[in-house]
Formats: structure tokens, C-alpha cells, sequence
């Protein structure tokens, strides 16, 4: 049955894997923790959705390869000159980012199914359009992240590397206020689970 501690789950694993709080390097909330609360929150809901089961066999993976993100391993890469030190680690990371955008879609489209099917018209809506622009502004990060890693910027231009620190600034601050509105619709779903299992409870 559809419940509501499937989507607190959810929300507070969705929301530890963008919080990053680290201490000489040691991530005091692990990644792999909110894909475990997320796979936890989706196996409750699975049967809701196809898109849900997706969702949960991403999540499953993402608790598995975001692992190593427990500690920062720092190497000198060249070619992000002058922006010498980066994370040992990152090709984890954009691994991590484009399933974590799937996942993400798929949690997004098995609510919004969820929201039509129970005619949750606002909740509908808003996770439409909550899923677009995530959808956009994440796939154009890891764009910028892929971009920066794979090839040398500062050899095209020497203003591309300054260029790309700014657009990626402006782009984590609209995907900031994107991702408010992601725990909001997420928090909306769970306040919707809550209603389909008092209907269950009053049917029995």
C-alpha cells in the first residue's frame, strides 16, 4: 500500500544528497545514505508505477557507486588550469549526476501519474512543471561539468574558464529555486499518500 513514510523517505533522501556538509574532507552526510532512503522510500510505492520501479532500481545503483563520495581525494589535473586541485573522485560524480537526473525524471513522472490518476489537478500540474525545469537546469550542469573535465578550456580561450565558473553560478542559483520547488512537490505527494491510505483505512 501506498503510504506517507514512503514519500518522507523519499523527501529526506532526496535532500541529503544535495546537502553537503564535510569536515577535513569526510562527508558527514553521505550521498549513499539518501540513494538508500530514496530505494527504501520508492520500493513502498513501486507498485504505483512503472516509473517508480525505474526510479528504484537507480537509486539502488546510486547508494552503490557513490560510496567512495564518503571521503575527498584531491589530484592536480592540468588541464583546469589555473583551477589546479580537483576531486579524485570525479568521474563518479558525473557518472552519479546523469543517473541521478533519470532518476529524478522518473520519480517526477511517477507522481505526476500518481497525481492524475487520484485527480490531483494543482499537484498534476506543478510536478510538470517541476520535472521540465529540473530536468533543464541539472542536464546543463553536467553538461558544463562534462565539458570542463573533458576537454581544456583555457586552451580554446583564456576567458572560457572564468566564462564557465560564471554560467554554472547562475545556473546552480536558478537550480536552487528548481529544487525548492522539487520538495515541494515532493512533500505535496506525501500529504496525497496520506489521503489514499486514510481512504484505505476508511474502506476496511
Amino acid at each position: 500500500m501506498l503510504t506517507k513514510k514512503g514519500f518522507e523517505n523519499i523527501f529526506w533522501g532526496v535532500l541529503i544528497t544535495v546537502l553537503d556538509f564535510r569536515i577535513v574532507g569526510i562527508n558527514l552526510l553521505p550521498d549513499f545514505m539518501g540513494f538508500f532512503l530514496i530505494s527504501r522510500g520508492l520500493i513502498q510505492c513501486a507498485e504505483y508505477s512503472w516509473a517508480f520501479v525505474k526510479a528504484k532500481y537507480l537509486s539502488i545503483g546510486l547508494a552503490i557507486i557513490t560510496i567512495p563520495d564518503i571521503v575527498e581525494i584531491f589530484i592536480i589535473d592540468n588541464c583546469l588550469y589555473p583551477y589546479y586541485w580537483v576531486n579524485a573522485f570525479w568521474p563518479i560524480y558525473a557518472i552519479g549526476g546523469i543517473l541521478n537526473l533519470v532518476m529524478m525524471g522518473f520519480l517526477l513522472i511517477g507522481i505526476k501519474q500518481l497525481a492524475q490518476e487520484m485527480k490531483e489537478v494543482d499537484l498534476e500540474i506543478n510536478t510538470k512543471y517541476a520535472l521540465g525545469a529540473y530536468l533543464i537546469s541539472e542536464g546543463l550542469l553536467i553538461a558544463l561539468f562534462l565539458f570542463s573535465h573533458f576537454s581544456c578550456p583555457h586552451l580554446i580561450s583564456p576567458i572560457l574558464p572564468g566564462l564557465l565558473i560564471l554560467i554554472s553560478m547562475i545556473v546552480g542559483l536558478f537550480g536552487l529555486l528548481i529544487f525548492i520547488g522539487v520538495l515541494y512537490v515532493l512533500n505535496e505527494a506525501k500529504i496525497m499518500a496520506s489521503k489514499i491510505s486514510s481512504q484505505a483505512d476508511v474502506m476496511l
